[in-house]
């Protein structure tokens, strides 16, 4: 985190309607130091007081970029922090979502865009507190959903409504899914690989709501796609499983 001896950098996320947060994600270059302990912060964008954080992590996934020549390469790695309580937010909602940690300047943060003004900053730590300033670029941070709904203009009456809980998940992972008609119901468990974990046919069900349970306490902590088809109709989300 090479940014004048910033220890804090994040960027100010307005949200676009009502939604539950359980999780933050960030990237990281690989050349960044691994013992670094790193943490995720959800701040007031006015005072930068944290509301909620974490310094849980799961590694997600890794990605190799090139620049135009092709000449060069640069390792990213996507980690995944759940957030120590669920967060509820309303549409308008705004929050300073940062990344903090205790290493100088061995941790590089991927950069993804030019920062409007007000949008992005960080901080130095001065008398033992903290100094904010703006920043010129927004760090490539995400949000995580609780819920996870489909919809369109045109069928939303028919398309069902699918929850995962807990996510991340210990060693029992719940598939929620509240079904508009009668429909048929498979389940796919993959990893960041693409291999195929566990296949569950789970039959016909009728219109309403219903709950499958799956124990994944055998499996390895990471990160995971679970998909539902319904009707052969797939809803994909992101599974983690920490310990």
């Amino acid at each position: 985190m090479d940014y004048d001896g910033a220890s804090v950098l994040g960027s100010i996320y307005e949200f676009y309607d009502q939604m539950t947060i359980q999780a933050l994600e960030m990237a990281v270059s690989t050349t960044s130091d691994p013992n670094i302990d790193v943490f995720m912060e959800v701040r007031d964008p006015v005072t930068f007081e944290i509301v909620n954080h974490s310094d849980e992590l799961v590694l997600l996934s890794q990605s190799i970029n090139g620049n135009e020549g092709g000449e060069s390469w640069s390792y990213i790695r996507w980690y995944y922090f759940a957030l120590e309580d669920l967060m509820s937010v309303e549409a308008g909602d705004r929050y300073l979502i940062s990344i903090s940690h205790d290493g100088g300047s061995e941790l590089s943060i991927g950069l993804s865009s030019e920062a409007p003004d007000g949008s992005a900053f960080y901080a130095t730590e001065v008398n033992e507190e903290l100094v904010w300033s703006e920043f010129d670029q927004i760090p490539m941070i995400r949000v995580t959903r609780d819920d996870y709904y489909i919809s369109t203009e045109d069928n939303d009456a028919l398309i069902p409504k699918i929850h995962f809980f807990p996510n991340p998940s210990h060693s029992i992972a719940n598939v929620q899914i509240e079904l508009k008609t009668t429909q048929s119901v498979l389940l796919e468990l993959r990893d960041v690989s693409g291999k195929l974990i566990l296949f569950q046919n789970l039959g016909v069900q009728p219109a309403g709501i219903f709950t499958h349970e799956m124990d994944v306490s055998s499996l390895p902590v990471g990160s995971y796609q679970l998909t539902i088809h319904i009707d052969q109709t797939p809803f994909t989300q992101q599974l983690v499983i920490m310990r």
